[in-house]
């Protein structure tokens, strides 16, 4: 669970949507909450960003955007997209579904975004047998 409005100062100036399955979104504001319940008056956990809205949402429809976008988003400002840990758990068809929607409502402005990826023999990694060993004599 990403936490980068909470801890990334220079995201002052940013509006953050969190886009999620509703239970993932619900049980993250429950463990947050317990974490600024049990910080002492001392310390504070505050969002860095300049907002953080929390949308739920399934981005294997094909109309994910719109709730987004009912929730203030604006496609035309300039923004990061971060896709991290998301894509290679969607089918290719479903994956490549939300790149292109992504293109095609950012198309106007300065878009970045992030992603990680995996192919099929990295899945199988923990499986130690697929794994080769390299030895070097010294």
């Amino acid at each position: 669970m990403d936490a980068r409005a909470y801890r990334l100062s220079f995201m002052k100036e940013s509006d953050v949507y969190e886009v999620d399955f509703a239970e993932v979104l619900q049980m993250k504001n429950t463990i947050i909450q317990v974490a600024m319940d049990s910080i002492s008056e001392c310390q504070h956990l505050m969002v860095a960003a300049k907002s953080l809205n929390r949308v739920a949402c399934d981005i294997k429809e094909d109309n994910w955007l719109e709730k987004p976008k009912i929730s203030g988003f604006v496609p035309q400002k300039k923004m990061v997209w971060i896709l991290e840990g998301i894509l290679y758990y969607l089918p290719h068809s479903q994956a490549m579904g939300v790149l292109k929607t992504i293109a095609e409502n950012c198309t106007l402005t300065h878009t970045i975004l992030l992603a990680d990826f995996m192919n099929k023999q990295s899945t199988g990694l923990s499986n130690l047998s697929t794994i080769s060993t390299v030895q070097c004599s010294v």
